[in-house]
């Protein structure tokens, strides 16, 4: 359902995350919905997206992540990091599907005027 037009359109967004207070998960997600995606369509691509980044930046700190690698709490950090993500998606996901954007639209309209004030 995604052209490679829209994938490239919301990705090009996505780049307005570097900018401080930008929200890169809700750059794509309006994104999705300006070329016409659904509400899930749209959040589901989102995290799709931050997968590379994610992976990006775990990359960049590959020696922090050996040189722990022999601690016991390690491992289970990593367990319930992973865990409370996949909850944290789903939640998100089935609010999404329920009750859709304008809170979260609401609350990053607000930040946005304040980040303004502040710097």
């Amino acid at each position: 359902q995604i052209t490679i037009k829209n994938a490239l359109l919301i990705g090009l967004i996505q780049v307005c995350a570097l900018i401080p207070g930008v929200s890169r998960s809700g750059s794509t997600i309006i994104a999705g919905r300006l070329c016409n995606l659904n509400r899930h369509d749209s959040a589901k691509f989102s995290f799709l997206l931050g997968m590379p980044i994610i992976l990006g930046a775990s990359l960049l700190h590959i020696k922090d992540f050996i040189e722990h690698m022999r601690e016991p709490y390690f491992y289970l950090g990593i367990i319930i990091s992973c865990c409370s993500g996949l909850i944290a998606i789903r939640f998100f996901m089935n609010f999404v599907k329920n009750y859709g954007f304008l809170i979260f639209a609401i609350y990053r309209a607000i930040l946005a005027v304040l980040m303004l004030f502040v710097m």
